[in-house]
């Protein structure tokens, strides 16, 4: 009976582990990083002599909107689930009607949680890519959004990641 015992509780706790193991990621802002990454772009592109960028609520919607897919789909990338450019997703929340100049960039990143906003721009600006869209003169408005996500799935190989969107625009009349 002892042993009839032993070998129940080794059972349910298998089947515990592994309905753990499978349980979804979660996911919370990480705003002191995205606050931050925004203090950092402005004091770097000040440095270039570029104007500052400002919050945009559209535009963080966007980066949140993509981000949480991205996070959904365990998939790090610009593209949309159904093939749309990155600018026409972005134009869904950061629209161009009435305006006769309207642009946008994009920049993504993930890495360990307790990456710092620092380290972040860091690598931002050491992939040309990345450090051409941070410093480009038009733009004016940028979203940006942190997700701390416990065993992310997907590419993200099942880690504890931040999860990092930033949108940058510029709209004229």
């Amino acid at each position: 009976m002892k042993r009839r015992v032993v070998i129940l509780l080794t059972v349910a706790a298998a089947v515990c582990a592994a309905g753990a193991a499978a349980a979804p990621q979660r996911s919370q802002h990480h705003a002191g990083i995205a606050l931050n990454l925004v203090e950092g772009i402005n004091a770097m592109r000040a440095q270039h002599g570029l104007a500052p960028v400002r919050p945009a609520p559209s535009l963080r919607l966007a980066a949140l909107a993509h981000t949480r897919l991205q996070v959904e789909r365990g998939a790090f990338t610009h593209d949309s689930p159904d093939g749309s450019s990155f600018s026409d997703r972005i134009a869904r929340f950061y629209g161009q009607q009435g305006f006769s100049r309207w642009g946008v960039g994009e920049n993504l990143l993930y890495g360990p949680v307790d990456i710092s906003p620092d380290e972040a721009l860091r690598i931002w600006l050491e992939s040309p890519a990345h450090r051409k869209i941070l410093l480009e003169p038009s733009w004016r408005d940028i979203g940006i959004v942190a997700l701390a996500v416990s065993r992310a799935p997907g590419e993200f190989g099942g880690h504890d990641v931040v999860v990092i969107t930033s949108d940058f625009g510029i709209r004229s009349r």
